[in-house]
């Protein structure tokens, strides 16, 4: 690696990791607050508290469903009518403008 090429790297690192690891930590305990329903949140692990674990399960799986049939509708839509009707440009920043809202 050339050495003028390791400040940029670290700076790239420094400014990218942070946020990458704090989105990826994100949904996991989002789903888990959101599979509970917000009861109990912050007891211990009972089963007697809160929701059953088979509802729990249901729970993350219509999410999980939930984000997949988003993600392809949203892909799907992008590739077959944005890109043919407004070209690259508008439909990325049309795109990016979607995902921010």
């Amino acid at each position: 690696m050339p050495p003028y090429s390791s400040f940029p790297i670290a700076g790239s690192l420094l400014a990218i990791f942070p946020t990458a690891l704090l989105m990826g930590l994100a949904f996991p305990i989002g789903l888990r607050l959101w599979a509970r329903g917000g009861q109990d949140t912050a007891a211990p692990a009972n089963p007697t508290s809160g929701r059953s674990e088979e509802e729990r399960q249901a729970r993350r799986d219509l999410l999980f469903a939930e984000r997949r049939r988003r993600h392809r509708r949203f892909a799907s839509s992008a590739g077959f009518f944005l890109l043919p009707i407004l070209g690259s440009r508008a439909a990325s920043s049309s795109c990016s403008a979607r995902s921010r809202s």
